[in-house]
């Protein structure tokens, strides 16, 4: 089915109310902007996430004045009594797309549950001429095996246990505590459980599947990837890279050989990693075969800072190069910019196993800020990373990305020359997933028809 006799566009985020996805989010807004610059863009969702997303509109200097925001509460529940609000508030969308005329639905962010109800609804002779395409996020790593998930809830708890070893009675009171509160809220799942529907999120895909319901993957390794485990040309599968508003480029000071490395965890990070990097680094940092005399003498502090961008500063306390200039609470998209502006390059320390099938947003905002990356192998952030143009350098283990930081930190001049290269190749990538140059694979993703000479 072709809609591309459109009047409007309609586009709902069901999950959020805060910041996850803000980035993300606004780059389809805008991106469906350009598409059809003279139609009304039908935005719902939560008014604390639309609130958040007016403020970036505000901080980029955009124009949406066209986006007109309609509040749908949050909601997460997958209990039979969340399926049952799911199904009214859809439903309200879905009469409301049919009152304005809108035959075109973006849904950002949703989980199986909630996809159940849209195709269910969609088989109605009423709602027949509707396209939904869904965007995908974390969830499609579900199709791979699960067997790393009680390996992560282990690493988290041996932050604290390893924090113990490094600092003392607080880390083990801090590890108590969080263990306790991660019995009880295992307990209350548990209770949960058995009010929840249990739902196979392969087979999900395929009930109630038709022409009218379509799918957004964010990377082209997860589309190079899905095939091995459903049918994407069946189910409609499109890539659309990951979008981006970028401001212009920006001439950012490099790092100075006089300087410490200033390097960033930028959102949530991965703490057990975190950590592991961090112990090492205070291992290595007196070993005479990594690094000079000179050095030696004094506190890594004097050398390397790792800045904290972040609320998530687990297990950290310990190292006297680690900063945390605000904790306790969620940044706000003003704060974190602050706090990026002289950072040298960002950390990425997923691991292999993660982000198979999904994007993490920490490699955008690297673009974004024109900040090169250290990274774990990782096949999300790899696929950014290309052999011709790196902006960054890829480690296979802690221990090899641990001997790149002093590496840099003895090497200052070298280091320089690299980062300065780095970012010149970031300037140069960033038009790859930049929605402003992405317009035709947002369009065939929503089958939609060019507008431009509306």
């Amino acid at each position: 089915m072709s809609n591309g006799d459109h009047s409007s566009i309609a586009v709902c985020d069901l999950c959020l109310s805060n910041e996850i996805h803000e980035t993300v989010n606004l780059g389809f807004l805008y991106g469906l902007s350009l598409i059809s610059h003279k139609q009304d863009i039908f935005f719902y969702a939560d008014e604390n996430h639309q609130e958040i997303i007016k403020t970036n509109i505000k901080a980029q200097g955009l124009n949406l004045e066209q986006i007109k925001y309609i509040h749908i509460p949050s909601n997460l529940n997958a209990s039979y009594w969340g399926h049952m609000l799911s199904y009214i508030r859809i439903k309200r969308i879905l009469d409301h797309l049919i009152q304005n005329k809108i035959k075109t639905l973006l849904v950002l962010s949703s989980v199986d549950f909630q996809r159940l109800v849209f195709k269910n609804l969609l088989k109605r002779k009423c709602y027949q001429q509707i396209t939904c395409s869904f965007v995908m996020h974390g969830d499609l790593d579900n199709l791979i095996s699960t067997k790393h998930k009680p390996q992560e809830v282990q690493e988290v708890a041996g932050t604290y246990l390893k924090s113990q070893e490094v600092a003392g009675t607080y880390f083990y009171f801090e590890y108590f505590k969080n263990y306790i509160k991660s019995r009880i809220k295992y307990a209350l799942q548990k209770s949960q459980s058995y009010l929840t529907p249990k739902i196979d999120f392969k087979a999900h895909f395929l009930a109630n599947h038709s022409s009218q319901i379509r799918y957004i993957v964010l990377a082209p390794h997860i589309l190079n990837q899905l095939s091995n485990y459903i049918d994407t040309d069946y189910l409609a599968f499109h890539y659309v890279p990951h979008p981006a508003v970028f401001r212009k480029p920006q001439s950012l000071p490099y790092h100075s050989p006089s300087k410490k490395l200033k390097c960033a965890i930028f959102g949530y990070g991965n703490p057990p990693t975190l950590f592991d990097l961090n112990r090492k680094l205070a291992q290595l940092w007196q070993s005479p075969a990594y690094q000079k005399e000179d050095l030696r003498l004094h506190d890594l502090a004097n050398h390397l800072e790792i800045r904290m961008i972040s609320s998530n500063h687990q297990g950290t306390e310990a190292f006297s190069w680690v900063s945390t200039p605000i904790k306790g609470r969620t940044l706000s998209r003003l704060e974190m910019e602050e706090l990026i502006q002289d950072i040298d390059l960002l950390l990425i320390l997923y691991e292999s196993h993660r982000y198979q099938l999904s994007c993490s947003g920490s490699i955008i905002e690297a673009l974004s800020y024109q900040k090169p990356i250290f990274f774990l192998d990782n096949p999300c952030i790899r696929s950014f990373n290309t052999t011709d143009q790196p902006i960054g350098q890829s480690f296979s283990t802690i221990q090899e990305l641990t001997l790149g930081l002093l590496h840099y930190i003895n090497n200052p001049e070298k280091s320089t020359i690299e980062l300065k290269r780095f970012r010149q190749n970031i300037v140069h990538y960033r038009p790859q997933v930049d929605i402003r140059f992405n317009l035709n694979k947002l369009r065939l993703a929503l089958d939609l028809k060019d507008h431009s000479s509306v």
